[in-house]
């Protein structure tokens, strides 16, 4: 099974599908979220640190505008009475992201999909 096939047949697939993407392209932008490196500068010690401490600010704004909007996303789900479910090690990766979309639905919806991805 496709992991955009995951949520087929359950109420609001759509919505589960778009939380799983946005799941993973939150964790995909964290990952990716770096520090920019600032080549030290002995001639001019003052202007090194303050680079440097604007590229923490930088990447430390990224970093909570990330995480809010990760928190929103897991909000909305428990709101729904969902939760997230890894269920990589059954599925295969469609988009040939760097992470598979996670289940979000029930515990009883999610021990039914492994029931059906055994049987295959």
């Amino acid at each position: 099974m496709k992991d955009i096939d995951i949520h087929n047949g359950l109420p609001e697939q759509e919505l589960r599908d778009f939380f799983s993407q946005e799941l993973v392209k939150y964790w995909i932008s964290e990952i990716h979220n770096k520090k920019k490196l600032v080549r030290f500068d002995d001639t001019d010690p003052i202007q090194w640190a303050i680079e440097d401490a604007e590229a923490q600010v930088e990447f430390h704004q990224k970093r909570v505008e990330i995480l809010k909007n990760r928190h929103a996303i897991v909000r909305l789900i428990k709101e729904r009475g969902w939760q997230e479910f890894d269920v990589s090690d059954h599925v295969l990766n469609l988009y040939a992201m760097e992470m598979k979309m996670n289940f979000i639905g029930t515990e009883t919806e999610y021990n039914n999909l492994i029931k059906k991805l055994e049987n295959e």
